[in-house]
């Protein structure tokens, strides 16, 4: 026997429960789907998914797989994913949704397709955030755009009551600070 494992896990495992039965005993390994996901494997992601793999899914952190494809970039994987119904707007355990994450790093095409596919531009995590904000602090001024065409609230302040103009100004990001203020964002 493995050690650490209950003999009624051991059977599981020997019985094909693999996974589900880790899982089902909270161990600490990743979900399969968030490990193709992860490495990149998008076959196996969608032979999972279309065998009845919930597109809802949580990896260890508690962070759904449509948030961990869109904070990494990867724009099949976030495809996939929404043609499986993986709810757009579903929230880690922050409060952040993929927006959020792709308006962060920059991710501008998956900004603009999480936004086709009905995200909330408006949505702020447990510190007042929202996609803006995050996309002027980090200097995103093509997921600012994007976010602003989609009907972003400019005037939306963080819990600290900073907006995505103050963020940028901080930043000193001309770029994004042109766009908001060409949008009618003022101090």
């Amino acid at each position: 026997m493995v050690a650490g494992l209950s003999a009624g896990l051991a059977v599981a495992l020997l019985a094909g429960g693999g996974f589900a039965a880790l899982a089902a005993n909270n161990l600490p390994l990743e979900s399969p789907s968030a490990t193709a996901l992860l490495k990149g494997d998008n076959d196996a992601l969608l032979r999972m998914l279309l065998s009845g793999t919930d597109p809802n899914t949580r990896d260890t952190e508690r962070q759904p797989l449509i948030v961990l494809a869109a904070r990494n970039g990867l724009s099949a994987a976030v495809d996939i994913l929404l043609s499986n119904r993986a709810r757009v707007d579903d929230l880690d355990a922050f409060g952040n949704t993929a927006l959020m994450w792709a308006a962060d790093r920059g991710h501008t095409a998956i900004v603009q397709r999480l936004l086709s596919a009905g995200a909330n531009p408006n949505l702020q995590n447990s510190q007042g955030t929202t996609a803006l904000i995050r996309a002027a602090k980090e200097g995103n001024a093509e997921a600012a755009e994007a976010l602003l065409e989609a009907g972003a609230d400019i005037t939306r302040t963080d819990y600290t009551g900073r907006g995505a103009l103050t963020w940028a100004q901080d930043g000193r990001s001309r770029r994004v600070i042109r766009v908001l203020e060409a949008a009618g964002a003022r101090d």
